[in-house]
């Protein structure tokens, strides 16, 4: 007998808590007599019980699954999860205080202070980034029973993955389709969406925690991620085919000129989209190497990437800051202005023009994080 996929078993723990939630509602109303309430506690339990009992079916190879295994996380604590998924899901203030969360799980007041710790800074669900607190005023005394939490992005992420990973829709040819590039600038975009499929693939590898405040999770296996690479790799080059003009565009011009492969050019484009999303034009050498390496052996292999023979050295397309005793990985690694502005097209007769720019920098300045790139990707999935 085949095992419940990560989708489905999640939609029975959905609706256990819904259910849940229903019977806490009828329980607070305070209507019913000592009998009735003494059975809705029942139920109450019983759908805890049965949220614990699911919880297990989670494929430990799964996203969702491999974080909960990762940091142990019990039924208790995945109903307060449950819990603000669906206030995320169903009102514009995604904050419930700690007394609301409680309450869903306990009656007694011994119980509730008791299980108070699991809010605690310390504990699993705040210390492993599961849900956030909103702490407003740092001076105060915080009182974990009436300070909000909301779900972490990260975790909301992983779950609406989920259910678009694993959708059978089929969407209109129109949408799945590709199409040409308008210029430079969309296909420098794209590259920036494959760099960051790597950076995930690099953050999975090496349990390398860097990333993650971007955005980016870290619970996808290997093999998945190494699919979503080829498969938008396979995009990128449907829409160059496509595009009559892609051997003019600038990045492309760079990449031809000086026999740059793809990880040479997704190094560029992370240190391209470094300088401008965060202000630092900085990364270290070793984080690169690790970033476009597909295996601790592949890593090894690389170490020549960021070497004096290397292409991007030997070219200067980057330079290399602060190293210790002579070692390139020890190195602070970063883009000459002049690369800079051959990938943005701004030298000469490259030079593009004055509408796409500013569109470039408007979309700059629009990004709220880098994670959004991942919705942008999402939506043309």
């Amino acid at each position: 007998m085949s095992r419940p996929t990560e989708r489905a078993v999640l939609k029975r723990l959905l609706d256990h808590y819904d259910q849940l939630g229903t019977v806490r509602e009828r329980l607070a109303e305070k209507r019913a007599d000592a009998v009735a309430s003494l059975k809705l506690r029942a139920q109450s339990r019983q759908k805890i019980e049965a949220i614990g009992k699911d919880l297990q079916d989670l494929p430990v190879q799964s996203a969702l699954g491999d974080l909960l295994q990762r940091y142990q996380v019990d039924k208790y604590q995945f109903v307060v999860l449950l819990a603000l998924l669906r206030r995320r899901l169903t009102n514009d203030n995604p904050y419930l205080k700690g007394r609301e969360l409680l309450g869903l799980l306990f009656d007694s007041s011994f119980d509730i202070l008791r299980s108070s710790a699991m809010l605690e800074p310390t504990a699993t669900l705040l210390s492993a980034g599961m849900i956030v607190p909103d702490v407003r005023d740092e001076e105060e005394d915080d009182d974990l029973l009436e300070t909000p939490f909301k779900i972490s992005d990260r975790v909301f992420r992983l779950v609406r993955n989920t259910f678009l990973a694993h959708r059978n829709l089929k969407l209109p040819g129109k949408e799945t389709k590709s199409r040409p590039y308008r210029g430079n600038l969309s296909y420098v975009l794209d590259m920036r969406r494959l760099s960051l499929l790597y950076r995930k693939r690099a953050s999975r590898i090496f349990q390398f925690d860097y990333w993650e405040d971007v955005g980016l999770g870290t619970a996808e296996s290997v093999t998945a991620l190494n699919q979503q690479i080829r498969r938008f790799r396979d995009r990128i080059q449907a829409a160059l085919g496509l595009t009559t003009k892609a051997p003019e565009f600038p990045l492309i011009g760079l990449v031809r000129e000086y026999g740059l492969g793809e990880e040479e050019t997704v190094i560029l484009i992370t240190l391209l989209f470094q300088e401008m999303l965060e202000g630092s034009a900085f990364l270290d050498a070793v984080d690169l190497l690790k970033l476009v390496s597909a295996s601790e052996e592949d890593l090894l292999r690389k170490r020549s990437f960021l070497g004096k023979r290397g292409l991007l050295i030997r070219h200067n397309l980057v330079a290399l800051e602060e190293m210790v005793n002579d070692k390139e990985l020890t190195a602070e690694v970063y883009m000459p202005n002049w690369v800079v502005n051959r990938i943005l097209g701004e030298d000469g007769p490259r030079a593009i023009d004055a509408d796409t720019r500013l569109d470039f920098h408007d979309y700059l300045k629009n990004l709220e994080s880098s994670s959004d790139f991942f919705e942008d990707l999402d939506a043309r999935e």
